[in-house]
């Protein structure tokens, strides 16, 4: 019985010490997480009036402004459109991409002075000085859309698939719609490939048609501009 005791009062006494060396390992490793938390979130700050960059303050208008008129360059344009997977991407993989390892991840980037590169990724997230900016708040909902716009009005010019893409088979109509999803493109199909692409502006009315084949006597491609629902002629 007492050779019992014994035992209980060993094991009892492990498990107190197993107990405090875990509490304070977790406690070191939560303090470190923090401060690298605390680290990042004290280079970046998103409030409701504008954004902290390395303590420099810049109004929501500010920001618009100098997001409009910096340089931007896009990357990874002809992807074909798909919904992001995640609204948040961790900072490894951040870093990774950003540093060439993962290139693939980023789609456009901007450099604004003073702040700092502007970056969208494929999966959809936002960076803004290398910082991760929360899903939902107005710095990146405003860069997601302005990339959105470049990125459409891009295509637009070069004659190419808009990232907002999709197809539509003669079998299934012999025209395209006039609206569609603001900012995309959409391809009419045939037995010999695409007959037509149009592209749909912001308010999802058609803007533009590049004719590939058609009856007549023309030169192809070419194309017609849509104005008030009514489309241009030859």
């Amino acid at each position: 019985m007492k050779t019992g005791k014994k035992h209980l009062s060993i094991l009892l006494i492990f498990s107190l010490l197993f107990g405090v060396f875990s509490l304070t390992s977790s406690t070191v490793v939560n303090a470190e997480i923090s401060a690298d938390l605390n680290e990042q979130d004290s280079q970046v700050i998103v409030s409701d009036e504008g954004i902290f960059v390395d303590g420099i303050f810049y109004s929501e208008e500010t920001f618009e402004e100098l997001l409009a008129t910096s340089p931007y360059t896009e990357t990874q344009y002809d992807l074909e459109y798909t919904e992001p997977v995640s609204s948040e991407i961790s900072t490894m993989s951040i870093s990774a991409s950003i540093g060439g390892i993962g290139a693939g991840l980023i789609k456009g980037t901007w450099w604004i002075p003073g702040i700092g590169k502007v970056v969208v990724t494929a999966v959809g997230s936002v960076i803004v000085a290398g910082a991760v900016i929360k899903s939902g708040t107005w710095v990146h909902n405003k860069v997601k859309a302005y990339f959105a716009e470049r990125s459409y009005e891009n295509a637009k010019k070069k004659g190419s698939k808009a990232p907002k893409h999709s197809n539509q088979s003669t079998a299934s109509g012999s025209s395209l719609s006039r609206t569609g999803t603001p900012l995309s493109s959409r391809d009419l199909l045939d037995n010999k490939g695409t007959k037509q692409r149009r592209y749909y502006g912001k308010n999802g009315q058609a803007e533009l048609d590049i004719d590939y084949r058609h009856a007549g006597n023309y030169k192809f491609p070419h194309r017609h501009t849509w104005k008030n629902g009514v489309r241009s002629g030859h």
